[in-house]
């Protein structure tokens, strides 16, 4: 595999973590080649070097997600692909209300933290909000990711104890299901494969057994089942695709919770 531009450059020229584009890339072209040359041995042009090591904003964070509490709610999100070259030293947080589309309020964390309470004043309880997170490096914000929209409410019942799931897919394929644990970190995990359950006329039909997923008391899930035959899933077997996803589930977890049961369609 060929080597991109900006680590044949730091080959060349022995450059190991953070460094001067001046100091330490022209300096070394000067002694290697003299004064006012201006390509490397190999014909490529210093000015396409620079380039290629300039610092740029970092990416757009992924699987942002909200899960609504009383006054607040709670985001999580994922590092962007790309740093832009420069390591990430913070996450910006802002709440919309989603009704009008105007910032309300937010907040920041590090550039290691991928997940907060929002935000540093209240939210209204009734008011649905979304929440928008960017990334900052040397070079500045880059780009926001939206979560998904979510009502603050009242304290009352704060989650469920299982998830039971069925495979109602009318198309009468085997899913796949993922969870992925926010709370402890866990990153998707494939727990269980569904074949089809639907007869033609009811679902769950006969004996079918669910897949029963168990919570964590006050853990928030994401559960999603795949079908890697759906259109546009091109046979992937990877929850992180909307494509992919047959069903998509936000929940929270309580010990004394009521279960909670969901037909995949």
């Amino acid at each position: 595999m060929a080597l991109s531009l900006r680590n044949t450059v730091r080959i060349r020229y022995g450059i190991t973590g953070r460094f001067s584009i001046i100091n330490d890339v022209l300096s070394r072209a000067r002694h290697d080649f003299g004064p006012g040359i201006a390509r490397t041995p190999n014909g490529i042009s210093l000015l396409l070097l620079l380039e290629a090591l300039r610092v740029y904003p970092p990416g757009i964070p992924t699987q942002v997600t909200a899960v609504a509490g009383d006054a607040q709610a709670t985001v999580f999100w994922q590092a962007p692909s790309s740093d832009g070259g420069s390591p990430i030293f913070r996450y910006n947080i802002a709440a919309w209300d989603a009704r009008t589309r105007i910032a309300i309020t937010g907040t920041t964390t590090d550039g290691n933290t991928f997940s907060t309470v929002c935000c540093r004043t209240p939210l209204t309880n009734g008011v649905p909000y979304f929440f928008r997170v960017w990334a900052t490096n040397a070079a500045g914000d880059g780009l926001g990711s939206d979560s998904n929209t979510v009502t603050p409410m009242p304290v009352g019942p704060s989650g469920v104890s299982q998830v039971a799931l069925y495979n109602c897919h009318s198309d009468m394929r085997t899913v796949y299901i993922w969870v992925n644990d926010l709370t402890a970190q866990t990153g998707w995990q494939q727990t269980d494969t569904l074949p089809p359950q639907y007869d033609g006329g009811s679902c769950p039909a006969g004996n079918a057994q669910p897949v029963v997923i168990s919570l964590a008391n006050q853990h928030v899930y994401q559960i999603v089942a795949v079908d890697p035959e759906d259109l546009g899933c091109d046979g992937q077997n990877d929850p992180t695709i909307p494509s992919c996803q047959r069903l998509f589930k936000n929940e929270v977890g309580a010990s004394n919770g009521p279960p909670a049961t969901f037909l995949i369609s």
